[in-house]
């Protein structure tokens, strides 16, 4: 087992390329769901500076009550960590879907990279430049899939398989299919950018 020593010498000498990062994750009020936010935290301060003061951005839904919250999670009081409370109307409509979705609609962060991750992830070696590719003088969005293809349906081709999803996505947005994340150029919806990566299983990633 390497120490926390190690990890932050290891970030110091990726500082120079590490962009400053902000985590959004969204979670349940639930002891389990609490004990994977701390783990987390503990993954993001053994790496050191850039990691350790990152803020973690944490959407809470089913009605949570944010005093209680806040009470059986004294510990987050060391950490760079903001709680936000869900909409009740969010969750009623969409379920964990909304509460997912809510991370959306926290306040603009000043992070060059606002990364959005499950509350069962955790970041255990320093990133070094694998992010810098994402970095964009205007507001841009990457994304990559992590298990597999999305269980949809398309609307306008009902019979279409979801493994068939990803290539359908680039051809309707007149985008290259890139063969790795971050090869593709940017299409725009909405006046964002997008910056797309490979939408199929990220397998071996």
């Amino acid at each position: 087992n390497r120490s926390p020593e190690f990890g932050a010498r290891a970030s110091g000498l990726m500082s120079a390329v590490l962009p400053s990062l902000e985590f959004r994750l969204p979670i349940a009020p639930t002891p389990s769901f609490y004990h994977r936010i701390r783990f987390f935290c503990a993954a993001l301060r053994r790496l050191g500076p850039g990691y350790a003061d990152a803020p973690v951005q944490v959407t809470v839904g089913d009605r949570a009550d944010m005093e209680r919250v806040r009470t059986e999670n004294r510990w987050s009081e060391n950490f760079p960590i903001q709680w936000h409370r869900v909409p009740d109307e969010l969750c009623e409509k969409h379920g964990y879907f909304g509460t997912s979705d809510f991370r959306y609609f926290l306040p603009e962060s000043k992070a060059d990279l606002v990364i959005l991750a499950d509350a069962d992830t955790a970041v255990v070696r320093p990133l070094g430049d694998a992010l810098t590719w994402m970095l964009r003088d205007e507001a841009s969005i990457a994304g990559h899939m992590a298990h597999g293809p999305p269980p949809v349906t398309v609307r306008a081709k009902p019979e279409m398989k979801s493994a068939d999803l990803g290539p359908y996505l680039f051809g309707e947005f007149s985008i290259h299919r890139p063969g790795r994340p971050g090869g593709a150029p940017m299409a725009r919806r909405g006046g964002v950018p997008l910056v797309a990566g490979c939408p199929h299983a990220g397998w071996g990633v």
